[in-house]
């Protein structure tokens, strides 16, 4: 039996985790910025148009005291980058030598031209917000697979124009809490690699072109609270499994062309009424999405 799943009224509706850029200038450390990464920052500002000065306190010898730019109050290095540069473009994105970057915030900026696949070098990111950068693409994610070493919690690469498929190595990043892929024109099946993030609270991949089935490794993400994989192109059952998530409150199958039956117990119980504290679209009674 073929079972279509409708959205969920716009109130009900999950929304991608947005990061607005930091505004704040500059932390109280008393460590100067190194010399070789305050070069490189200003190279990179050299390939930039700032039409709204947003940059226009990156002068002076101490690069720590730059809007939008952090350092370790023990080594002085930058650990963080948060840009809100709209109306800007940059031919070469962020230099090598800031190799000490934990933290890089670019959405909603108006980056142009392709994703370097540098970005894997920057092996000790704890969070990586490339939301809504418009006219940037890449055609091939497989640098996220060598970030082997990353302690990355939060990945944002939503509402751009990514395509390709995901690649089978991001499941070497097993610390993550946040995988945010959404509306984007990504293809192929989903890894079964997904089911190493354990700790993993939200997944979104929704309005993409994925297909094939919805793997079992779903079910094995016992900490996710946040699931939508609404608007895609994925066939097959619903992995039973996904009643064990004992944690989930949010659960988005519309626009699916599932079949089989809906999985019931636990958080997903049969009829149009939804266990205590989940929200979502997936009973198998049609009127109740």
């Amino acid at each position: 039996m073929l079972y279509r799943f409708r959205p969920l009224a716009e109130s009900r509706r999950l929304e991608p985790v947005r990061v607005v850029a930091s505004t704040r200038r500059s932390n109280t450390s008393s460590k100067r910025c190194i010399l070789l990464e305050r070069d490189a920052l200003l190279a990179f500002r050299a390939r930039l148009t700032d039409p709204d000065s947003y940059l226009a306190s990156w002068q002076g010898e101490d690069c720590c005291q730059w809007k939008g730019v952090r350092c370790s109050s023990h080594t002085g290095h930058v650990v963080e980058l948060a840009l809100q540069l709209e109306g800007s473009q940059v031919k070469r994105w962020i230099p090598g030598s800031l190799e000490n970057l934990r933290y890089l915030y670019l959405s909603n900026s108006m980056f142009s031209g392709q994703l370097p696949p540098q970005l894997g070098n920057l092996s000790k990111l704890q969070y990586l917000d490339l939301n809504s950068i418009y006219t940037t693409y890449s055609t091939d994610l497989a640098w996220l697979s060598r970030l082997t070493e990353l302690h990355l919690t939060t990945l944002d690469l939503s509402s751009n124009s990514f395509s390709g498929e995901i690649p089978l190595g991001i499941g070497a990043l097993t610390k993550l809490r946040a995988l945010l892929l959404g509306s984007n024109n990504l293809e192929g099946p989903i890894p079964e690699e997904i089911g190493k993030f354990v700790a993993l609270k939200n997944l979104n991949l929704s309005w993409n072109h994925l297909s094939g089935t919805i793997p079992g490794s779903n079910g094995e993400l016992h900490s996710l609270e946040s699931l939508d994989l609404s608007h895609n192109e994925f066939a097959g059952d619903v992995p039973a499994n996904l009643s064990d998530q004992l944690s989930l409150s949010h659960l988005n199958l519309s626009y699916i062309n599932l079949t089989g039956r809906i999985p019931s117990g636990n958080q997903l119980q049969t009829g149009a009424e939804p266990a205590p504290g989940l929200r979502g679209c997936w009973s198998p009674v049609v009127d109740f999405c």
